[in-house]
């Protein structure tokens, strides 16, 4: 697409924006809910309430209510249905809070048990409190009739992170006039600054009610689809100040653990044991510093088969780096992607960088006796908080050691092997906001130092990583528009061949024969480059869209701490959606948009990228919901394809996809995936079938299964070199995975999980062929069919493996666990392709198993 047509369109959609309504409801929408109020919190002086649900004593009755709810569905901007009240306590250790959710058919509330954190498809109730009053970050603590408790952050306004927990009590009752739950929250576990003068605090508050039998959700702030912002709207509490706020907490860990995962499969026991240490640095600071951190996962990650030549992205599991983790990132991810690459990952702070798999060589032709699968870490901290000009704050600081390798000599002799150096990594961040939430400016840092490299590892990393960053944020027409902008600087440091190792990786490939303008070796001792990023949005209205500029040097690198695929793009891409609700209809809602457009070149002006899509989502009367989606790209060249070869011209590729959902409130429901690719010019073309259902047994137990089949043909796969010609081949892969999930939920705080997922996938190659002319408009004179004779390699492979978890989780005192976990593993990789995947399930329980069982006790100490 040219760019004068994409921007063209945005005009267009600009301009009927402009008209589009700010309520999706059409005469729904109450005026008087969607301003400003203001609700005043009593505070009591004798015993406080207990906390057991049921809000009998009476100074609940004595404290103001607030009411006036408003629909988030099925009628967005209207006035809830149902009646709700919501009230607030404060004494001088923390702030109480009682919803009174009124419902004439009690028996339709939905009370599932389920474990911490796991927000089920349930009633909730749910308090949001932005005590830093920068109206843009909140904490938000929900409850279930059930007394299932679940906690998170908002950041940056709209991005919710469920990964925070804190330390608090809440309770629920249900009755004949409906349900009630009480609250109450430690000023302990808020970030808040205290009044120089002594007065009263002013805090943004919402109150939110989710009641999946009537397919309606309220809060007492204004939250619906056509009105931009989520935070920033919050209404206001005012609230006496407490005198000062107590922040100490120390949790001493110990963490047995015995396994067969040692060398050739033998018996390997330890006994790990630490602490962390938080301590409120004023009322508005606080620290988190951990010793001999246990920064183990839980659960396994998924397996997953990777064709490109570029990192797969993973979650992060690892409970230290989900807490309040988002102060410290800088948000530059994208949502643009092609058929090899994706921005919507990239960020320049990657929490799983820090405790990473070792990557040093070992010298050819040994045999490895023991190698470490993970950097141990010696220490971590991290610091935020709010400063009285209105700052927020975070600073990240950890400390990993050196690990070596364990390699058998000849003589039976065993060889230490460096594979890893001790490195320091700090990230800090800092954040201030202006006009009540409509503007912000933001500052970023991240610095990677490796010492003691030694002469095996400095030729393998880089010594020091430094990236540096501001952002800037506005909103403008009353909150209908905002513009964002960003800007990155990196620099990497060391020695000539690790530089030129980066330089020659897959996210730069500088050694690119037909590379137009990119360095030439030797490349030096240190690599440079900028990132910038532009965006205008429309937040508010029936019709959303967004228009986003982006430009990424081709030296540009933040892989040592970050998360980025590649480098050297000019990029003009957006995105559109237009949205209407219809409660009371067969059709509740609908919407169409695109979310795949743009336009892309390297620095030399070379088209990357030409990507057009278009979507119609459906939610029916009965709570179905049917989305179809087809993605058209167009021919463009690739940098990438061939692994640092010259760049080759792909061929245009249609893909369409198809997504159905059950009603989601109901004991069993299910999702259905189906997408399928075609590049009719190189004979590539796939189909992915994920079919997945849920099942409640009872109250207490669930699980789910879920299948992923896939058929892969890929016309021209990589397959390496001779030295003379590059080398291409059709590869025809065939992929099942089935997982696993069960929860068995005692109480609120003792839960059983299972997880378990078979992986089988297997590959064969034929149809050989070198490179000729990688340009040539013609598909079919870009690659010749090797001579009848000629030698090749067969990377054909069968992968299997089995993961599978039992987790249990008992919360015995608040913020005090013990956790025990079993987890078993099987991996096979075998050069013996003519098994099919499905045969490689089965054979599955006949590899040898990795068994590993740990337990962890922590005991939380103050308050």
């Amino acid at each position: 697409m040219k760019p004068l047509r994409l921007i063209a369109i945005w005009t267009f959609f600009g301009t009927v924006a402009v008209h589009a309504a700010p309520c999706p409801t059409p005469g729904g929408c109450d005026p008087a809910l969607v301003g400003r109020r203001s609700l005043d919190a009593l505070r009591i002086s004798g015993a406080p309430p207990v906390i057991d649900g049921r809000l009998d004593e009476p100074v609940w009755s004595q404290a103001p209510v607030a009411t006036g709810f408003i629909q988030s569905k099925p009628r967005p901007g209207a006035e809830a249905s149902l009646r709700s009240e919501a009230r607030v306590l404060v004494d001088a250790e923390a702030i109480y809070v009682g919803l009174t959710y009124f419902d004439p058919e009690p028996a339709k509330i939905l009370t599932p048990l389920a474990r911490r954190d796991d927000e089920t498809v349930s009633d909730w109730a749910f308090v949001e409190i932005d005590s830093r009053h920068d109206r843009r970050s909140a904490f938000s603590f929900g409850v279930n009739p059930r007394g299932v408790q679940v906690d998170g952050l908002w950041t940056d306004d709209t991005v919710y992170d469920s990964s925070w927990n804190a330390v608090w009590e809440a309770a629920a009752h249900a009755d004949a006039r409906g349900w009630t739950a009480e609250f109450r929250i430690p000023f302990s576990q808020l970030a808040f600054s205290l009044p120089p003068d002594g007065g009263d605090l002013v805090w943004g508050i919402n109150f939110y009610r989710n009641s999946p039998a009537r397919g309606e959700s309220s809060n007492w702030s204004p939250r619906y689809s056509g009105l931009g912002g989520l935070v920033s709207r919050f209404n206001d509490l005012r609230l006496p100040a407490p005198a000062r706020v107590h922040r100490f907490e120390m949790t001493p860990y110990t963490a047995p653990r015995v396994g067969n995962d040692g060398p050739a499969g033998t018996r390997k026991s330890s006994n790990q044991a630490g602490a962390d240490l938080r301590v409120g640095l004023g009322s508005s600071f606080s620290l988190t510093a951990t010793l001999l951190p246990d920064f183990g996962q839980v659960e396994a990650d998924p397996s997953q088969v990777n064709l490109t030549a570029f990192e797969l992205f993973q979650t992060e599991q690892r409970p230290f780096f989900l807490e309040g983790i988002d102060v410290f990132r800088m948000s530059t991810g994208l949502a643009f992607a092609t058929r090899e690459t994706s921005f919507a990952d990239e960020s320049p702070f990657y929490s799983r960088r820090v405790g990473r798999a070792p990557r040093g060589d070992l010298p050819p032709g040994t045999a490895v006796a023991a190698i470490p699968t993970a950097t141990e870490l010696l220490g971590a901290l991290k610091l935020s908080g709010q400063t009285a000009a209105g700052w927020t704050l975070g600073v990240f600081a950890a400390e990993t050691d050196r690990e070596q390798a364990l390699l058998d000599r000849p003589d039976g002799s065993r060889l230490a092997w460096p594979v890893e150096a001790r490195s320091t990594a700090t990230v800090a961040r800092a954040v201030r906001s202006f006009g009540h939430g409509d503007s912000s400016f933001g500052l970023f840092a991240a610095d990677l130092h490796r010492s003691g490299l030694g002469p095996v590892l400095a030729s393998q990393e880089v010594s020091d990583a430094a990236a540096l960053g501001a952002e800037i944020q506005h909103r403008f027409d009353e909150g209908r528009y905002e513009v964002r902008s960003w800007a990155l600087g990196s620099r990497l440091t060391g020695d000539e061949e690790a530089i030129a190792r980066v330089a020659e990786s897959p996210s730069h490939y500088f050694q690119r024969p037909d590379a137009q303008g990119l360095p030439r070796p030797p490349y030096g001792t240190s690599l440079a480059g900028i990132a910038a990023e532009t965006r205008l949005s429309r937040v508010a209205g029936s019709l959303l869209w967004n228009l986003t500029a982006r430009a990424v040097s081709p030296g540009f690198d933040v892989n040592e701490l970050g998360f980025q695929r590649n480098a050297d793009w000019l990029l003009l891409a957006g995105s559109w959606q237009y949205q209407s609700f219809r409660p009371g209809h067969r059709i509740r809602a609908w919407s169409v948009g695109s979310s795949d457009l743009g336009s892309g070149w390297t620095w030399s002006g070379e088209p990357r990228a030409r990507v057009l899509d278009a979507w119609i989502s459906i939610d029916t009367g009965n709570y179905w919901n049917a989305k179809l989606a087809a993605t058209r790209e167009a021919s463009t060249l690739s940098t990438a394809w061939l692994r640092g070869g010259p760049a080759l011209l792909l061929p245009p590729r249609t893909t369409l996809a198809l997504s159905l959902a059950t009603d989601q409130r109901k004991a069993s429901y299910g999702t259905l995936d189906v997408s399928a690719g075609e590049e009719p010019a190189s004979g590539s073309r796939s189909l992915r079938v994920t079919p997945l259902v849920n099942l409640r047994v009872s109250e207490e137990l669930q699980g789910s299964m879920g299948i992923t089949w896939e058929s892969d043909t890929v016309g021209w796969q990589p397959v390496g070199s001779d030295g003379t010609e590059t080398r291409v081949a059709r590869l025809r892969q065939q992929t099942l995975s089935l997982t696993f999930r069960a929860d068995l939920t005692l109480t609120p705080r003792l839960a059983l999980q299972a997880y378990l997922q078979p992986f089988s996938s297997v590959g064969r190659y034929d149809a050989y062929q070198r490179l000729a002319a990688p340009r040539d408009p013609d598909p079919g004179r870009r690659f010749v069919l090797l001579e009848p004779g000629t030698p090749v390699a067969s990377p054909d492979a069968a992968q299997r493996s089995l993961n599978g978890d039992l987790v249990l989780r008992w919360e015995y005192h608040p913020g005090s666990f013990l956790t025990a976990v079993w987890n078993h593993q099987r991996d096979t990789l075998s050069l013996d392709a003519r098994a099919t995947a499905e045969s490689g399930l089965t054979r599955l329980f006949g590899d040898p198993p990795v068994n590993v069982l740990l337990v962890k006790v922590s005991r939380r100490f103050g308050g």
